[in-house]
């Protein structure tokens, strides 16, 4: 059963955005389900009030069902050509704080949706979306697009569609969407979901059985599952603080460099991940490349000390 999560950016009662998802619970794919989150419990962020209270329930609840979805549809009005307050303010809530932001977006698939009495449907405020949706890390669907507009003439005073063309392209609109939500990731896209969880259970499918880790912190070649998922666990450990960052990647036709940048207390970190992998979407080689001087010798005794630990 694939789970989409659809979040209204409206607080409206009769909001048309909240109908539009209401609309797409009864017109998806077989075995897809769409539960629909509105904001009205979310106060304005306040950073005062995190540190002192911690994040609000109402956060901490669609929190959690971002995470235990399989993709999040955005319905977004439009105000003054662009994102409505209260719906940035809701990402704004979602991403805090930092440490957790990757496990709630990044690499998760998010498509933007929305409806508008006007004429062009939310056109710009779908464009304002998307730098904050690559900032999240997360996998935005560009595959389709789907802006009701003049909306009063869409949707009924029940607030079901009463276009039939409006109701067909919404489900092609879902239908694509679904599809590029349960598609199979490519190696170095499950790489980046296993780094933003920081759940290493997924090492021992993406890892090949004769895998070799190569790293300056290590004199020799490591061969074997077992020793390179050891070595990959204490890195991240290590190297995987909340200002760790992929900021450049590089690909081949099986193979991938991603540049890194992260920091260990005061000590800046810059390096590089290598990754090739075989035809059956299984990591052959892992090399790792840090600099400068000072990083690497901040990392070696910090990688024996979580080494150490994992026996």
């Amino acid at each position: 059963m694939t789970r989409l999560l659809g979040i209204s950016g409206s607080l409206r009662a009769g909001s048309f955005n909240t109908a539009l998802l209401r609309a797409a619970q009864s017109r998806l794919p077989p075995g897809v389900t769409l539960d629909v989150a509105t904001l009205k419990a979310i106060p304005l962020y306040d950073a005062d009030r995190e540190a002192s209270e911690g994040l609000p329930a109402a956060v901490t609840a669609l929190k959690e069902q971002i995470v235990a979805s399989d993709g999040v549809l955005l319905a977004t009005p439009e105000y003054n050509n662009g994102i409505p307050g209260v719906f940035k303010n809701a990402i704004d809530w979602l991403s805090r704080p930092h440490s957790d932001a990757a496990r709630v977006f990044r690499d998760r698939p998010f498509a933007v949706i929305g409806a508008s009495p006007g004429g062009f449907g939310t056109i710009l405020a779908q464009a304002a979306w998307l730098p904050v949706l690559r900032t999240l890390g997360a996998r935005n669907w560009s595959g389709g697009r789907l802006m009701v507009s003049r909306a009063q003439q869409v949707f009924d005073a029940q607030g079901a569609i009463a276009d039939p063309k409006a109701a067909e392209q919404l489900e092609q609109f879902l239908a694509g969407f679904v599809a590029f939500a349960t598609a199979e990731r490519t190696v170095i896209e499950r790489w980046h979901a296993l780094v933003a969880s920081r759940n290493f259970d997924g090492l021992d499918q993406l890892l090949a059985d004769d895998v070799v880790f190569q790293s300056p912190a290590v004199h020799s070649p490591q061969v074997g599952k077992a020793v390179t998922t050891k070595y990959l666990v204490a890195a991240l450990h290590v190297l995987n603080t909340d200002q760790f960052r992929y900021v450049g990647e590089w690909h081949g036709e099986q193979s991938a460099v991603l540049e890194f940048e992260t920091a260990i207390g005061d000590v800046q970190v810059n390096g590089v991940d290598m990754i090739w992998w075989n035809p059956a979407g299984q990591i052959t080689r892992f090399k790792v490349m840090v600099r400068p001087v000072k990083a690497l010798q901040t990392l070696i005794p910090l990688m024996a000390q979580a080494l150490q630990g994992s026996r």
